[in-house]
Protein backbone atom coordinates (compact mmCIF):
# COMPACT_ATOMS: atom_id res chain seq x y z
CA UNK A 1 0.00 0.00 0.00
CA UNK A 2 1.35 3.28 -1.18
CA UNK A 3 0.40 6.55 0.12
CA UNK A 4 1.25 10.26 -1.81
CA UNK A 5 -0.17 13.56 -1.98
CA UNK A 6 -3.20 12.50 -0.64
CA UNK A 7 -3.86 9.73 -2.67
CA UNK A 8 -4.10 5.52 -1.56
CA UNK A 9 -2.86 3.05 -3.66
CA UNK A 10 -3.28 -0.86 -3.41
CA UNK A 11 -0.95 -2.63 -5.81
CA UNK A 12 0.38 1.23 -7.24
CA UNK A 13 3.04 3.43 -5.86
CA UNK A 14 1.80 6.14 -8.55
CA UNK A 15 -1.98 6.68 -7.15
CA UNK A 16 -3.64 8.96 -9.58
CA UNK A 17 -7.23 8.67 -7.69
CA UNK A 18 -8.42 9.03 -4.13
CA UNK A 19 -7.96 5.12 -4.02
CA UNK A 20 -6.89 3.49 -6.73
CA UNK A 21 -6.19 -0.55 -6.79
CA UNK A 22 -4.35 -2.49 -9.53
CA UNK A 23 -5.93 -5.75 -8.79
CA UNK A 24 -9.13 -7.46 -7.94
CA UNK A 25 -11.69 -6.50 -5.82
CA UNK A 26 -14.01 -8.42 -3.18
CA UNK A 27 -16.96 -7.52 -1.11
CA UNK A 28 -18.93 -9.12 0.94
CA UNK A 29 -21.67 -11.50 -0.30
CA UNK A 30 -24.45 -12.90 0.95
CA UNK A 31 -26.82 -15.59 0.07
CA UNK A 32 -30.51 -15.54 1.62
CA UNK A 33 -33.41 -17.86 1.57
CA UNK A 34 -35.48 -15.88 3.92
CA UNK A 35 -38.65 -14.54 2.24
CA UNK A 36 -37.88 -11.62 4.33
CA UNK A 37 -34.52 -9.54 5.43
CA UNK A 38 -33.10 -6.34 6.97
CA UNK A 39 -30.13 -5.61 5.16
CA UNK A 40 -27.45 -5.25 7.69
CA UNK A 41 -24.38 -3.29 8.03
CA UNK A 42 -21.92 -5.27 6.77
CA UNK A 43 -23.96 -6.11 3.84
CA UNK A 44 -22.87 -5.53 0.31
CA UNK A 45 -24.08 -8.17 -2.59
CA UNK A 46 -27.27 -10.11 -1.96
CA UNK A 47 -27.89 -13.22 -3.78
CA UNK A 48 -31.52 -13.62 -3.04
CA UNK A 49 -33.42 -17.10 -3.90
CA UNK A 50 -36.92 -17.60 -1.41
CA UNK A 51 -39.60 -19.67 -1.24
CA UNK A 52 -42.28 -17.31 -2.11
CA UNK A 53 -42.49 -13.16 -3.20
CA UNK A 54 -39.62 -11.64 -1.03
CA UNK A 55 -39.52 -8.27 0.44
CA UNK A 56 -35.39 -6.88 1.74
CA UNK A 57 -35.50 -3.74 3.72
CA UNK A 58 -32.92 -1.07 3.34
CA UNK A 59 -30.82 0.06 6.47
CA UNK A 60 -32.64 2.98 8.49
CA UNK A 61 -31.17 6.32 7.33
CA UNK A 62 -31.05 8.34 10.42
CA UNK A 63 -28.91 5.73 12.86
CA UNK A 64 -25.69 5.83 12.66
CA UNK A 65 -23.10 5.61 10.87
CA UNK A 66 -23.73 7.77 8.05
CA UNK A 67 -23.73 5.74 4.82
CA UNK A 68 -24.15 8.21 2.29
CA UNK A 69 -22.08 6.77 -0.75
CA UNK A 70 -22.48 3.28 -0.16
CA UNK A 71 -23.93 0.64 -2.40
CA UNK A 72 -25.94 -2.72 -2.24
CA UNK A 73 -26.00 -4.83 -5.05
CA UNK A 74 -29.40 -7.08 -5.61
CA UNK A 75 -29.46 -9.65 -7.73
CA UNK A 76 -32.99 -12.03 -7.88
CA UNK A 77 -31.56 -15.96 -7.67
CA UNK A 78 -35.62 -17.26 -8.08
CA UNK A 79 -36.98 -19.02 -11.26
CA UNK A 80 -40.33 -17.32 -9.97
CA UNK A 81 -40.78 -15.33 -7.68
CA UNK A 82 -40.59 -11.46 -7.57
CA UNK A 83 -38.29 -9.12 -4.67
CA UNK A 84 -39.28 -5.84 -3.23
CA UNK A 85 -36.50 -3.46 -1.92
CA UNK A 86 -38.18 -1.30 0.07
CA UNK A 87 -36.58 2.15 1.83
CA UNK A 88 -37.28 1.96 5.25
CA UNK A 89 -40.34 3.38 6.83
CA UNK A 90 -41.55 6.15 5.36
CA UNK A 91 -38.11 6.61 3.56
CA UNK A 92 -38.14 6.37 -0.60
CA UNK A 93 -36.18 4.98 -3.31
CA UNK A 94 -36.52 7.60 -6.91
CA UNK A 95 -39.60 8.63 -5.15
CA UNK A 96 -41.19 5.23 -4.31
CA UNK A 97 -41.03 3.05 -1.19
CA UNK A 98 -40.12 0.05 -3.20
CA UNK A 99 -37.72 -1.55 -6.13
CA UNK A 100 -39.22 -4.61 -7.60
CA UNK A 101 -36.96 -7.08 -9.10
CA UNK A 102 -38.28 -10.08 -11.05
CA UNK A 103 -36.40 -13.69 -11.36
CA UNK A 104 -33.14 -13.56 -12.81
CA UNK A 105 -32.93 -9.18 -12.68
CA UNK A 106 -30.37 -7.52 -10.32
CA UNK A 107 -30.12 -3.97 -8.88
CA UNK A 108 -27.60 -1.20 -8.00
CA UNK A 109 -28.44 0.72 -5.36
CA UNK A 110 -26.62 4.23 -3.72
CA UNK A 111 -27.24 5.89 -0.45
CA UNK A 112 -27.76 9.72 -1.05
CA UNK A 113 -26.86 12.35 1.21
CA UNK A 114 -30.19 12.28 2.29
CA UNK A 115 -30.70 11.01 6.42
CA UNK A 116 -33.75 11.98 7.01
CA UNK A 117 -37.11 9.69 7.65
CA UNK A 118 -38.44 11.10 4.89
CA UNK A 119 -37.17 12.01 1.33
CA UNK A 120 -35.41 9.57 -1.15
CA UNK A 121 -32.71 8.26 0.99
CA UNK A 122 -31.84 5.94 -2.03
CA UNK A 123 -31.55 6.16 -5.37
CA UNK A 124 -31.35 3.15 -8.00
CA UNK A 125 -27.89 3.36 -9.97
CA UNK A 126 -28.53 0.30 -12.56
CA UNK A 127 -31.62 -2.17 -13.24
CA UNK A 128 -30.99 -4.51 -15.56
CA UNK A 129 -34.43 -6.25 -16.85
CA UNK A 130 -35.02 -9.88 -18.41
CA UNK A 131 -36.31 -9.64 -21.67
CA UNK A 132 -39.82 -10.78 -20.86
CA UNK A 133 -42.33 -12.64 -23.49
CA UNK A 134 -44.73 -9.83 -24.62
CA UNK A 135 -48.41 -11.35 -25.73
CA UNK A 136 -51.73 -10.70 -25.47
CA UNK A 137 -54.98 -11.99 -26.49
CA UNK A 138 -58.66 -10.26 -26.59
CA UNK A 139 -62.22 -11.10 -27.47
CA UNK A 140 -64.97 -9.95 -27.62
CA UNK A 141 -68.47 -11.86 -27.98
CA UNK A 142 -71.11 -9.59 -27.82
CA UNK A 143 -72.77 -9.44 -31.13
CA UNK A 144 -72.60 -6.11 -32.79
CA UNK A 145 -74.54 -5.15 -36.06
CA UNK A 146 -73.19 -2.32 -38.15
CA UNK A 147 -75.06 -0.89 -41.43
CA UNK A 148 -74.26 -1.39 -44.48
CA UNK A 149 -72.09 1.29 -45.64
CA UNK A 150 -71.29 2.65 -42.44
CA UNK A 151 -67.61 2.02 -40.19
CA UNK A 152 -67.90 1.04 -36.65
CA UNK A 153 -65.21 -0.03 -34.04
CA UNK A 154 -65.68 -3.22 -32.79
CA UNK A 155 -65.68 -3.83 -29.12
CA UNK A 156 -63.69 -6.01 -27.24
CA UNK A 157 -64.63 -6.50 -23.54
CA UNK A 158 -62.32 -9.10 -22.08
CA UNK A 159 -58.36 -9.90 -21.74
CA UNK A 160 -58.19 -13.92 -22.08
CA UNK A 161 -54.37 -13.57 -22.04
CA UNK A 162 -51.81 -11.28 -20.93
CA UNK A 163 -48.21 -11.00 -19.74
CA UNK A 164 -48.59 -8.10 -17.44
CA UNK A 165 -51.88 -8.13 -15.94
CA UNK A 166 -54.11 -6.55 -19.04
CA UNK A 167 -53.06 -2.53 -17.94
CA UNK A 168 -52.63 -1.69 -21.38
CA UNK A 169 -56.25 -3.08 -22.74
CA UNK A 170 -59.14 0.39 -22.37
CA UNK A 171 -62.40 -1.87 -22.76
CA UNK A 172 -64.18 1.34 -22.42
CA UNK A 173 -62.76 2.35 -25.88
CA UNK A 174 -61.77 -0.77 -27.61
CA UNK A 175 -57.99 0.48 -27.70
CA UNK A 176 -54.77 -1.35 -27.07
CA UNK A 177 -51.63 0.96 -26.06
CA UNK A 178 -48.11 -0.01 -27.03
CA UNK A 179 -46.40 0.09 -23.80
CA UNK A 180 -43.16 0.00 -25.21
CA UNK A 181 -41.52 0.94 -28.72
CA UNK A 182 -40.93 -1.97 -30.93
CA UNK A 183 -42.10 -4.35 -33.63
CA UNK A 184 -45.49 -5.88 -32.79
CA UNK A 185 -47.12 -8.92 -34.48
CA UNK A 186 -51.17 -7.72 -34.70
CA UNK A 187 -53.93 -10.40 -35.70
CA UNK A 188 -57.56 -9.89 -35.40
CA UNK A 189 -60.63 -12.19 -36.41
CA UNK A 190 -64.11 -11.80 -36.76
CA UNK A 191 -66.84 -14.00 -37.34
CA UNK A 192 -69.95 -12.36 -38.61
CA UNK A 193 -73.36 -13.30 -40.64
CA UNK A 194 -74.82 -11.03 -43.41
CA UNK A 195 -78.37 -9.13 -42.89
CA UNK A 196 -80.55 -9.62 -45.86
CA UNK A 197 -78.53 -10.90 -48.73
CA UNK A 198 -74.64 -12.06 -48.75
CA UNK A 199 -72.63 -9.57 -48.27
CA UNK A 200 -68.80 -8.29 -47.86
CA UNK A 201 -66.81 -7.04 -45.17
CA UNK A 202 -63.88 -4.91 -44.55
CA UNK A 203 -61.63 -5.59 -41.20
CA UNK A 204 -59.38 -2.67 -40.55
CA UNK A 205 -56.43 -2.60 -37.99
CA UNK A 206 -55.97 0.88 -37.40
CA UNK A 207 -53.03 2.80 -35.31
CA UNK A 208 -53.83 6.19 -33.91
CA UNK A 209 -56.87 6.40 -36.19
CA UNK A 210 -55.65 5.96 -39.40
CA UNK A 211 -55.32 2.05 -41.32
CA UNK A 212 -52.34 -0.28 -40.85
CA UNK A 213 -53.88 -3.36 -42.52
CA UNK A 214 -56.67 -4.39 -43.80
CA UNK A 215 -59.09 -7.59 -45.55
CA UNK A 216 -61.81 -7.98 -47.63
CA UNK A 217 -64.38 -11.08 -45.91
CA UNK A 218 -67.29 -12.40 -47.61
CA UNK A 219 -70.26 -12.79 -45.56
CA UNK A 220 -72.85 -15.23 -46.01
CA UNK A 221 -76.54 -14.62 -44.41
CA UNK A 222 -77.71 -18.16 -43.03
CA UNK A 223 -74.25 -19.59 -41.96
CA UNK A 224 -71.86 -17.28 -40.37
CA UNK A 225 -68.17 -16.53 -41.93
CA UNK A 226 -64.76 -15.51 -40.35
CA UNK A 227 -62.23 -13.73 -41.20
CA UNK A 228 -59.14 -12.09 -40.13
CA UNK A 229 -56.30 -9.71 -40.92
CA UNK A 230 -52.38 -9.64 -39.88
CA UNK A 231 -50.04 -7.39 -40.01
CA UNK A 232 -46.42 -6.80 -38.28
CA UNK A 233 -46.60 -2.86 -37.23
CA UNK A 234 -43.39 -1.00 -36.02
CA UNK A 235 -44.89 0.94 -33.28
CA UNK A 236 -43.57 3.90 -30.40
CA UNK A 237 -45.23 3.56 -27.34
CA UNK A 238 -48.00 4.98 -26.52
CA UNK A 239 -49.30 4.20 -30.24
CA UNK A 240 -53.06 2.81 -29.90
CA UNK A 241 -54.68 -0.13 -31.68
CA UNK A 242 -58.60 -0.61 -32.60
CA UNK A 243 -60.32 -2.85 -34.96
CA UNK A 244 -63.08 -1.59 -37.64
CA UNK A 245 -65.24 -3.24 -39.30
CA UNK A 246 -66.91 -1.49 -42.38
CA UNK A 247 -69.82 -3.80 -44.07
CA UNK A 248 -69.87 -3.22 -48.08
CA UNK A 249 -72.34 -0.59 -49.35
CA UNK A 250 -74.16 -2.34 -52.72
CA UNK A 251 -73.97 -5.89 -51.83
CA UNK A 252 -77.21 -6.58 -52.99
CA UNK A 253 -80.33 -5.86 -50.53
CA UNK A 254 -77.92 -6.24 -47.47
CA UNK A 255 -78.70 -4.16 -44.59
CA UNK A 256 -75.66 -4.74 -42.55
CA UNK A 257 -73.39 -7.34 -40.71
CA UNK A 258 -73.79 -8.61 -37.04
CA UNK A 259 -70.20 -8.70 -35.92
CA UNK A 260 -70.04 -12.14 -33.35
CA UNK A 261 -67.13 -13.68 -31.81
CA UNK A 262 -64.30 -10.76 -31.92
CA UNK A 263 -60.55 -11.69 -31.13
CA UNK A 264 -57.28 -9.78 -31.30
CA UNK A 265 -53.71 -11.41 -30.66
CA UNK A 266 -50.77 -9.16 -29.79
CA UNK A 267 -46.83 -10.39 -29.43
CA UNK A 268 -44.22 -8.51 -29.66
CA UNK A 269 -41.09 -9.54 -32.00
Amino acid sequence: MSAQTGNVGIGTVDPKSKLTVNGSFAGAYNLITNNTYAVAENDFSIMWNGSANGILTLPISTDSPDRVGRLYYFKNGSTAFSLTINANGTELIDDTNGTVIQPGESALLIKTNVNTSTGNTYTVLLLTKTQQPYMYTITGSANQTVSQGSTSTLSFSSVQLSTNGGVDFNSATSAWTCPQSGWYKIETTVQGTAQGSNSHTSLFIRKNGAIAGSQLICVPTVVSNSGSVSQNLNLIKGDQITVVGQPCLGCGSSTGITYSTRKIEIEKL
